[in-house]
This record gives structure tokens, sequence and C-alpha cells, in this order.
């Protein structure tokens, strides 16, 4: 794996823009045709100036787990439950390392951490939902304290995540 900050991915395409217009709030459409051939992808783009055409060499869905691209590349496939429970952060931390990715697995779940710099973690935790199938109520610090504290997670690390606010993940 190689783990990097978001905002750093930003910082690297606004440098390689240099002075090229940005234009935020807008949507591309993609025919499905388009992706097939090997050429510019043709694309509409929608936004808050009108539409218009524009060819891109590259184009990439990240856009989440509604993905629009994967739609119209994929139509007839839909996401669908998994029967798992999942949280990411990123937590301040003093680093254990800086190259270091660990990951503890359990009966049913897992919790990785992976140095992504500036004292920065990132935290993915996992595991198998039960019961009725639904996110746990009392809040993403209390379900994984309660999912994860018997795994041999660094001590000052897992109270840093666990104090985080729901909203962090």
């Amino acid at each position: 794996y190689f783990a990097v900050d978001r905002r750093r991915i930003y910082e690297a395409l606004l440098e390689a823009l240099a002075d090229q217009r940005i234009e935020f709030r807008s949507r591309a459409d993609v025919a499905p045709e388009a992706l097939a051939r090997d050429q510019p992808i043709l694309a509409r783009i929608n936004g808050p100036n009108g539409s218009r055409d524009e060819a891109f060499d590259l184009v990439i869905g990240a856009d989440g787990i509604r993905s629009a691209l994967r739609q119209t590349m994929w139509p007839h496939i839909t996401p669908r439950p998994l029967g798992w429970s999942t949280w990411r952060c990123v937590v301040e931390h003093d680093e254990p390392e800086a190259e270091t990715q660990v990951v503890y697995s359990g009966l049913g779940g897992v919790f990785l951490y992976i140095p992504i710099g500036d004292r920065q973690i990132y935290v993915y935790a996992a595991c198998r939902q039960t019961g009725d199938n639904s996110q746990p109520a009392d809040g993403a610090s209390n379900a994984i304290a309660a999912h994860f504290g018997g795994f041999g997670v660094p001590r000052t690390l897992f109270d840093a995540v666990v104090a985080l606010p729901d909203q962090a993940f």
C-alpha cells in the first residue's frame, strides 16, 4: 500500500495545473461508448456557467459508493451490503515508524493503520455486522472501543482514535 493525505494530492494536482482554470461545482457526463475507445474521452461538462463538450485523456471515478462513472460503465451492477461495518479516519499521533503499515486481524474484524506524514495516521476498522445488520447506534467511538479494544493496537493510538468525535469517521 501507499498512503498519502488527500490534501497533498490536491496540492500536487494544483501545482501540475499551474495557471489552468479549475471549475468546481460541475459534473462530467460520459457516455459508456466513449470509455471503450483508445482515444481522448468526450465528456459533457455541466456547471454553473452552462454546458460544454470537452475531451480528456484521463477520467477518474473517485465519487464514492454511488459512483456516476461506475453506473455509466456498468449500469446493471449496484452496490449491495456485504454485512460489514467500517470506520475510517485520520488521527494526529506520533508515528511509531514512518514507513510502517500495521494490520491487526481477529475473528470477524480488522484494524489497520498507515502513517501518512506530518504526524497523521490513516485508520481503518471493519467488523462483521451482527443482529439486524445496522450500524451501531451508540456512536463510532463506542463501537470501535467495543469491537477492537482487545486487539493489540498501541494503546495511545487506540485512545486517540476512540477520543475522536463521530463526524471524524
